[in-house]
């Protein structure tokens, strides 16, 4: 897998884990986007050369705001890093759901069908 030039959204990270990752990466000439709730923080990521959004993952709302937001300005998007704690498994598989639809508008979707077999086993 090829380490520099991507972009990369990172879900949850705006502390812990995802934050250092997004900084190792934001350093390997990434554009890294942070997606997490607290507005505060990630404006002053920002300022770390990060790209933010807010979105509370368990409101299905702003999961689908988000989603549209990455869509309109994020077309290059090719990876996704989950990195959230999380109530239920529940939030991972919206996550999912919202991404698949981001990846197939796109045309650039090389495992939808796996991603979907994953969400349809889950469902049932």
């Amino acid at each position: 897998m090829k380490l520099t030039k991507n972009t990369i959204l990172i879900t949850g990270g705006s502390s812990g884990i995802g934050l250092t990752l997004g900084r190792a990466l934001l350093k390997l000439d990434n554009q890294v986007i942070l997606l997490g709730r607290n507005k505060t923080k990630l404006h002053e990521l920002e300022k770390e050369g990060f790209k933010t959004i807010v979105c509370d993952m368990a409101n299905q709302e702003e999961i689908e705001n988000a989603t549209i937001k990455i869509q309109n300005n994020f077309p290059k998007l090719n990876i996704l890093l989950i990195m959230l704690e999380f109530n239920s498994i529940t939030t991972f598989w919206r996550m999912l759901f919202h991404w698949t639809k981001f990846r197939r508008n796109n045309n650039k979707c090389n495992r939808t069908d796996l991603v979907d077999a994953t969400i349809n086993s889950a469902v049932k």
